[in-house]
Order: structure tokens, then sequence, then C-alpha cells
């Protein structure tokens, strides 16, 4: 997962740079109005928007996860949905450790596959959308990896903006700044999810599937 996720971190890692956003969080410092926050527990998230439970006992493939309340979470394996302010028991086998998406959220990911030889890089969304109505956005920050010149800004900035009914969902993505990224984008959606998906402002393929999960292949015009 440490590349599927990297795109994401790096966002996060952007955003510690300029305004000391942390990373890594406990529960309370984006849910500080649910007690059950504040209470000693090892779960966590990872921005605003991933909340992980590590499972660290041998032979455990199960645990129980708080999950904070003010929020709906989606699970990221299952494509489940849990109301926030509960306790839910979820499975954790070793190559799938519990991790839940909160709806309104688009998480960026890298969906190319991975060898020890070469390490490519195909940018997507996965968008865990509201279950009624409602608007979000997403947001992901490419360079080039290796120089420092994002420094003097030359970096490509992914906004993806859904807007969410109980009859469909509209997805509106755009590229901007001067790094040259790849102007495709693979928009995904989780297990179960049924609305149809329209995307405006780019060209948009048929609807595939990626490991089970709807997809749509888009090309945007860069802004």
């Amino acid at each position: 997962l440490r590349y599927r996720f990297a795109p994401q971190l790096y966002t996060l890692m952007a955003r510690y740079a300029e305004a000391y956003e942390p990373v890594t969080r406990p529960t309370f410092l984006d849910f500080p109005d649910d007690p059950e926050c504040l209470a000693d527990d090892d779960s966590y998230l990872v921005g605003p928007d991933l909340l992980v439970a590590p499972v660290v006992e041998p032979g455990v493939t199960a645990r129980t996860v708080w999950l904070p309340a003010g929020a709906e979470w989606v699970d990221y394996w299952s494509g489940r949905r849990f109301s926030g302010g509960q306790r839910v028991t979820l499975p954790a086998p070793w190559d799938q450790p519990i991790l839940l998406l909160r709806a309104g959220s688009a998480t960026a990911l890298n969906i190319a596959p991975q060898t020890f030889a070469v390490r490519e890089d195909a940018r997507a969304f996965l968008i865990a959308p509201f279950a009624g109505a409602g608007s979000f956005e997403g947001e992901c920050r490419e360079d080039d990896g290796e120089s420092e010149a994002w420094r003097q800004g030359d970096v490509a900035t992914w906004r993806l903006r859904v807007d969410c009914r109980p009859d469909g969902i509209v997805a509106t993505p755009t590229l901007e700044g001067p790094y040259p990224a790849d102007p495709r984008l693979v928009l995904l959606l989780p297990h179960g999810e049924t609305r149809p998906l329209t995307v405006v402002g780019a060209a948009a393929g048929d609807e595939t599937l990626f490991e089970g999960r709807r997809a749509v292949a888009v090309e945007v015009v860069r802004g």
C-alpha cells in the first residue's frame, strides 16, 4: 500500500510544509467533540479523511474500532458504509489492514503496477461519496520527485470537485500548474456504489472495473 497511497501522502506533506497541518494525527484533533476520541487508542487518522486501525498482536485477524461521531465512514476494502459514533468489528488479515475513508472525500492514489525494477505512476482518485446529497473537493500535488524545483513552484495540482445526489454523482476534475503532469486520470468508486457517475470538463472513456471497483478514465485539459 505504500506506493498506492504515495500521491496522497505527498499532498499531505505539502500541506504540512505550508501550514504545519499534521500528516498523522489522533482522532480527537479532527473530532474534538467526540469524547470517545480522547480515550487511549492506537487508531489514528492519516490526513483528515483516512482512518487507520492497526493490528499489533500476533495471530489476530480482526479488531474493533471506534468510528468518530459526526461523519460516515466507508471501508476501503469492501465499500461498506458505517455511521460514526459506534464501535464496529472488522476483518484485518495480514494483507488488508483496516482502512476507512471519510464519506465526502477523494483520496489520490497511484494505481500503476509496481516492480522492484521499475516504479510506475498512474494517477487516480478514489471517491468516497456521500450517501445522499452533498459536495466536496479533493486535491493532489505532483512534482518531479527528485529535484527541489517545487520550491520555485514547479508543481502540478489536481483538483476534483464532487457533487452527490441520491440519483447520481458528478465529478469535475482540473489540472493546474507548470509541472508537466500526465493529464490522464482514473476516477474510482467504492465497491457497491451503484449511482451513475457523470464527468464534467474532461473527456471520459467507458466505464470499466479496477480491482472490482467501477472506474472511469478521463483526460483533462490543463487550466
